[in-house]
């Protein structure tokens, strides 16, 4: 039997990485549960996120075949351990969607076990540092039962759109004028002056609908904001 959790946070944080913008959950979900580890049996996939993400993707994620644990940080990490430690003696296989060397420890016990512990992440450099974790690397090294899964395998299968870096343009500063270009699925950036200013937003509808409540938000503080809204 197999048993999967993904580390909301971590994936989001690969996406940069990966050159992902927004993933395709039902990919993830079949990736992680069709072609990676060989056990027919399968523990529902726990995936693993924060009360502001569950809002904006929770019910993608459960349309898509996932159990979701609202668990924010700092406790999200420890509840994964928590999980994978307390795994029934049927479990031969754990996929684990995540790249934190914190995770070592568990992983390690369950691997002890003869468990088959598969790490999926991406060795993608993110300002110039890799993303899975020194003791990470060293445990996958040292332990014949565990075998790391690059989601760069699988980048093209796994994105919904391309990731896009996205900055802060001023348009003409003295006249208080503001053009911002900002994913609605990222934090929007803080809107500098007072006069006139516009917000274009660009994504799937999906992402814009996310959005929604920040973007009223700036509209309550900023009266005279225009909004172009392109997906």
């Amino acid at each position: 039997m197999k048993a999967i959790f993904v580390d909301g946070e971590a994936l989001g944080w690969m996406r940069q990485g990966l050159g992902i913008g927004a993933y395709r959950f039902s990919e993830l979900y079949r990736i992680l549960t069709t072609e990676i580890g060989k056990s027919a049996g399968l523990l529902p996939p726990v995936y693993v996120l924060s009360s502001g993400a569950d809002q904006k993707i929770g019910k993608f994620l459960r349309a898509a075949g996932f159990v979701t644990k609202v668990v924010n940080a700092p406790r999200d990490d420890e509840f994964i351990q928590e999980q994978i430690k307390a795994l029934p003696t049927e479990v031969t296989e754990v996929v684990l969607v995540a790249a934190d060397s914190d995770f070592v420890p568990s992983l390690r016990e369950v691997a002890n076990r003869g468990i088959t512990v598969f790490v999926v992440a991406t060795r993608a450099l993110q300002n110039g540092n890799s993303m899975v974790g020194v003791i990470m690397e060293d445990f996958l090294r040292e332990n014949e039962n565990t075998t790391f899964v690059d989601l760069e395998k699988y980048k093209d299968k796994l994105m919904k759109s391309s990731w896009v870096n996205h900055q802060l343009l001023e348009v003409a500063p003295n006249m208080g004028e503001v053009r911002i270009m900002k994913s609605p699925s990222l934090p929007l950036a803080p809107v500098r002056g007072e006069r006139s200013s516009v917000i274009s937003l660009t994504g799937s509808g999906e992402d814009v609908n996310a959005a929604t409540s920040e973007i009223m938000s700036l509209l309550t503080r900023f009266p005279r904001l225009r909004v172009g809204i392109n997906f």
